[in-house]
Formats: C-alpha cells, structure tokens, sequence
C-alpha cells in the first residue's frame, strides 16, 4: 500500500509540475480530446485528435438545451462572453449528412471562440466530426 500510495503521489506531483511550468511559460488553455486521452482506440484503428489552443477566457456560456444557438450566442458575446459552446450535435449524422450539418450548424466569424459540442460513441466519427 505505501509504495502505492508513493506512486500515486509522484503522478500527481509530476501534473502539478507540468501545469505550474505552463502557468509560467505562458501558454493557453487547450482543448483536445488527445490531452484527455493521449491515444484512443477503435480496433486497430489509432485515432488522435489536435489540440486548439485557446485565447484567455474568464466569461464561458456553457452548453444548454435550447440556449445555445447562434443569436443567444451573439447576445451573450455582447454582454461579455468570452467563450461559447454550439448546441450538441450528434457526431455521426454530422459527419453522414449535408442536410443535418446545415440544419444544426450556424456560426459567424465574431462568433469565436467556439467549442463545438458533439456527442457519439464512435472515436472515429468524433474526430471525422470535429
């Protein structure tokens, strides 16, 4: 037990480390689905994900359910939102179908920075999403 409680304190310590020296280095937040999971895999499919950095946010219109569409975004924008989320889409009809992509899918260059949110079971099709 003790040499296992040693190993999982030298990992923690090892995270701390690595988010004080980005602290002081500067760099941005990130979002990645590789940063959550360096490798995900499907099979013998290896699917990776890039990082997006993004610029310093302190204002985030968090994901909801009829509340995150382009005109509440831009709304939300104006009184100080820094960063928003689309509404959730389903991977694979995004990926499979021009039609669902149009339906769903609004933006604006203003309207950045913007995580888009997808749900799915797939790696594959998130990343293909995405």
């Amino acid at each position: 037990r003790k040499a296992e409680k040693k190993k999982i304190n030298s990992k923690e310590n090892s995270a701390e480390k690595v988010k004080k020296r980005k602290r002081a280095s500067g760099e941005g937040d990130v979002v990645s689905v590789a940063a959550a999971a360096p490798s995900m895999r499907t099979g013998r499919t290896s699917v990776s994900a890039r990082a997006t950095p993004l610029p310093p946010h302190r204002h985030v219109l968090a994901p909801m359910v009829g509340g995150s569409e382009l005109a509440f975004r831009m709304l939300c924008r104006r009184y100080g939102a820094d960063l928003c989320y689309s509404p959730m889409m389903y991977s694979g009809k995004f990926v499979e179908d021009a039609a669902y992509r149009q339906a769903v899918w609004h933006t604006h260059p203003a309207d950045r920075p913007l995580v888009a949110h997808f749900c799915g079971n797939d790696p594959t099709t998130m990343v293909a999403a995405g």
